[in-house]
């Protein structure tokens, strides 16, 4: 109820709220489409890598759909430093990292696949192009197999950011 967040915020604002309390609070924002102000709610327990795996998706989601993948990124590299064993934020920061600089090692790809084997039909041609792409290569053409890999997954977002990084 409208009720009960103005409580969760003005219980925010005094910095007298637990962590719960955050996530309720988030999860208020969240239903009432307050992205924002959700994120906001959350980031204590995002960059204390105390969040639960809901809202990191979340938070990485909503950053990639407003474009800001440097954000996205870290909220990633967050989760999986705080729950190195869970293969989607094995895959998530691998992929963010593909789109970025397309220097992912098949190993960190396959380290997603270990940990859920679901994933293989999404990382199989990720780790295909990096094995066409010579170490050596320039970042330009690591890129354009990155980006192209990245689409044939349905990876669109990041499939742009890895043509646009690789100008």
């Amino acid at each position: 109820s409208a009720q009960a967040i103005r409580a969760l915020e003005k219980a925010n604002q005094l910095q007298k709220i637990g962590n719960e309390g955050r996530l309720a609070l988030g999860e208020a924002d969240w239903s009432q489409k307050e992205f924002v102000k959700a994120l906001d709610a959350w980031n204590p327990l995002i960059e204390t890598g105390t969040a639960p795996k809901m809202v990191y998706q979340r938070a990485i989601q909503f950053k990639r759909d407003t474009g800001r993948l440097e954000q996205a990124f870290r909220y990633a590299e967050t989760w999986i430093t705080a729950d190195p064993q869970d293969s989607l934020a094995a895959y998530t920061w691998d992929i963010l990292v593909l789109a970025s600089n397309g220097t992912v090692n098949a190993a960190l790809l396959n380290r997603a696949v270990e940990l859920d084997p679901g994933l293989s039909g999404k990382v199989k041609p990720l780790v295909e192009a990096l094995a066409r792409v010579n170490p050596a290569s320039p970042d330009e053409f690591r890129l354009l197999e990155s980006g192209q890999a990245l689409g044939s997954i349905g990876e669109w977002d990041l499939a742009l950011a890895a043509f646009n990084n690789a100008k």
